[in-house]
């Protein structure tokens, strides 16, 4: 009997080691947001990457986070959703393997969460493999430095929408008769459409002022915005996720992109999804807004030169006036061809290089020099601060440092420049393996901040030729090559 007793339990043993094993050997993924996102960003109908992951045996199954953006501004705050973190994962697979995946502010969130989680009881005994990040700010965010309402101490960006709306809607109260003719002949709403369209881009700016106003109130700067080289703040999750004593697991994988031209009209449909349309019919749409308001300005081009001639009367102040109405649209039209340019100020799409200098201001006479001794030679390296003196050769020098940053335009995502989402500060887009981008200059490239994170094709994309660069359905490179590494090397 004792025997059998003791074979049974050896046999219970080993079932309940091997059940253990298995778990431990299966993956299960937590998904984090991004600012002002929700749940239903990962599982939602255009996305569900979860699901789809799930379905192909990337992993075995998931948990989805709900949290504020305000709670990360906060200590408070962020132990609780750091709690939620460790709680949703130790109930979902205590002994399994888990890989944290954030999209933009989820990503700083899911690279804190590590740390926390890796030093804090009970969470300390989970199994985190892998982090993967997409469109994730992890040098700090430029956008967070922004307000749209003239905060002080952020960079008022009000001035440059305010150009933006009155040059492109400022002509469509002199649409040309013709053209109006024309339009509506062709389509009869066409002409109401087009007057419209440039709401659109409103909404886009609606929704910019909207994250503005709550990261101006967080204030999302000082969580989430670039440090400042020179006097970083240790209260900034940017800081802290950067710092060599901030734990990081093995396997690192920062997704970012850059997008094509036109990049806010592209992002507009990951931004509204009630547009119901595709990029592709989105960007045919802005062809349709740019040409109607080159034809405007032909045709008052054409009727200024009319009324110069005799057929015209030589009617020279109606002439001015045509000139006027066709610089109208043609300022119109330039805006909306440089919208890019325009966005890119708008959301501070620049990177900013830390320069510093020493010089030396003449304060008077002195004996010696630095070494105690007649005509010592002066060192950067004995004083770089603005309050010491040196002795050059009798003379006394004031140190001072001048610091400055070299601002660089840069490609973005719609949102986020690609240097701002590198894993490691000042490190390689292309060289690091923890870096993974995605370029604009491919056929099959070009990736706004939202569609990132897509799993697949929501669009079918044709080349000059009419063949097909891609379809509907067709995997998403960046989110596809990262489930293969998930699969195949987070071990």
């Amino acid at each position: 009997m004792k025997n059998t007793i003791k074979s049974l339990s050896v046999l219970v043993l080993i079932s309940l080691l091997s059940l253990t094993n298995t778990q431990a050997q299966n993956k299960y993924a937590i998904f984090i947001y991004g600012f002002e996102g929700s749940d239903s960003s990962w599982t939602g109908p255009s996305i569900q990457v979860p699901q789809q992951w799930k379905a192909e045996g990337i992993i075995t199954d998931y948990v989805a986070i709900t949290y504020q953006a305000s709670q990360m501004g906060n200590d408070l705050g962020k132990d609780t959703v750091m709690n939620d973190i460790g709680t949703k994962m130790q109930e979902k697979a205590k002994n399994g393997e888990w890989i944290i995946v954030g999209h933009s502010l989820g990503g700083i969130v899911a690279r804190a969460a590590y740390h926390y989680l890796k030093t804090t009881a009970p969470y300390n005994t989970l199994n985190i493999k892998a982090i993967t990040t997409i469109g994730t700010p992890s040098q700090g965010a430029n956008p967070a430095h922004l307000s749209i309402t003239g905060q002080p101490g952020f960079i008022n960006v009000a001035p440059q929408i305010a150009t933006f709306r009155n040059l492109v809607q400022d002509p469509l109260t002199v649409i040309h008769s013709s053209v109006a003719l024309i339009t509506s002949f062709i389509d009869g709403d066409a002409l109401s459409q087009l007057e419209n369209a440039p709401t659109i881009l409103d909404d886009v700016f609606n929704k910019l002022n909207e994250y503005a106003t709550i990261s101006e109130n967080i204030p999302a700067k000082d969580v989430i915005g670039r440090l400042d080289a020179f006097n970083p703040d240790p209260k900034s999750l940017i800081f802290q996720i950067n710092s060599s004593q901030t734990l990081k697991p093995t396997h690192v994988r920062s997704i970012i992109g850059s997008e094509k031209q036109f990049t806010p009209v592209r992002a507009a449909n990951e931004v509204y999804e009630e547009l119901n349309t595709t990029e592709v019919a989105t960007l045919s749409n802005f062809k349709k807004i740019r040409d109607f308001y080159k034809t405007n300005a032909d045709a008052w081009h054409a009727t200024n030169i009319i009324y110069q001639t005799p057929w015209g009367g030589f009617n020279f102040k109606a002439a001015a006036s045509a000139r006027k109405k066709r610089d109208r649209w043609k300022k119109g039209l330039t805006e909306l061809n440089n919208i890019d340019t325009r966005w890119g100020s708008i959301i501070d799409a620049y990177t900013y290089t830390p320069y510093e200098d020493v010089i030396l201001i003449p304060s008077g006479t002195c004996d010696g020099g630095p070494g105690g001794g007649p005509g010592g030679v002066w060192s950067i390296q004995e004083s770089v601060n603005p309050d010491d003196y040196t002795c050059v050769n009798g003379t006394l020098y004031e140190i001072q440092v001048i610091r400055w940053y070299n601002k660089i335009v840069t490609k973005n995502d719609g949102l986020l420049t690609p240097e701002s989402c590198v894993w490691d500060p000042g490190s390689s887009l292309t060289d690091n393996p923890k870096n993974h981008y995605y370029d604009d200059v491919p056929d099959e490239g070009g990736y706004n901040h939202f569609e990132l994170k897509r799993y697949k094709r929501n669009y079918e994309l044709k080349d000059k030729d009419n063949k097909i660069i891609f379809s509907v359905g067709d995997y998403a490179p960046p989110m596809r090559q990262a489930a293969i590494w998930i699969r195949d090397e987070v071990k």
